[in-house]
């Protein structure tokens, strides 16, 4: 292992270009004889260049489970899991990313609220839709869900039965579901499309998908609902990305 760490002090120098003349002389001649070090010189170089994220994210939650199990301390080679905690370099890359995973929960988190509810007026003979709303309004969104899926397009408040059950979805935690619901209304010539951008947005987000919520923030106007928010997301995204 130390050998491994003494080798990768070499690997970043090189790397980066801070050898001198005879520094990088001598470490190429040891690396034409070394099949060890030339080795271990490709792992690294592989994974500074080429390695995919979900790779990286993936090793990392190996060793630091491997670290913790049973509190003991696990030693590891950079063959096994191609770049180890111990490569220094790519450890505090492995960390990065996990920091953007936490930041983008904590942005849904932080800004996600249901749509305030629509107050209807109850009657004997109640729809679908006062119905939805009674229970949007306590919070239990399975029930919402399923009264707001039976109304079809011939009812007047189809256009916002969708919005809301686009947002009930996503609080429900059916995200996928909500993203197909909220791009029809977004799409929609009402007032809820600009309302549906808002929560498409946090949708991507919660989804992991940066591009298109900074594609559906970035579209919402100045006007807009939640057009300040929106504008705070996105430099929030820029930090992360």
């Amino acid at each position: 292992m130390e050998e491994s760490l003494e080798n990768i002090e070499y690997f970043e120098k090189y790397f980066e270009g801070k050898m001198t003349s005879e520094e990088k002389a001598a470490f190429e001649a040891k690396l034409s004889v070394n099949s060890d070090l030339e080795e271990d010189w490709q792992t690294f170089n592989t994974a500074i260049n080429g390695l995919e994220l979900h790779e990286v994210k993936k090793k990392l939650k190996l060793i630091h489970e491997q670290q913790q199990y049973k509190g003991k301390q696990v030693f590891f080679t950079p063959r096994k899991l191609l770049v180890a905690a111990s490569f220094s370099i790519l450890a505090v890359c492995l960390s990065w990313l996990f920091l953007i995973q936490f930041s983008e929960k904590d942005i849904y988190q932080s800004y996600f609220e249901p749509y305030p509810s629509i107050y209807v007026l109850r009657d004997r003979s109640s729809s679908p839709f006062q119905n939805a709303m009674e229970y949007y309004s306590k919070e239990e969104y399975t029930t919402v869900i399923s009264y707001l899926e039976k109304i079809t397009p011939s009812d007047e408040n189809y256009n916002k039965a969708r919005f809301y059950l686009g947002v009930s979805l996503l609080a429900a935690g059916q995200t996928t579901k909500s993203i197909e619901v909220l791009n029809w209304v977004q799409n929609t010539d009402t007032a809820y499309a600009q309302l549906a951008k808002w929560y498409l947005g946090l949708a991507y987000i919660k989804e992991d998908n940066v591009a298109l919520a900074q594609k559906a923030f970035s579209s919402i106007e100045p006007g807009d609902y939640n057009y300040k928010e929106a504008a705070q997301i996105l430099e929030e995204l820029k930090q992360i990305k």
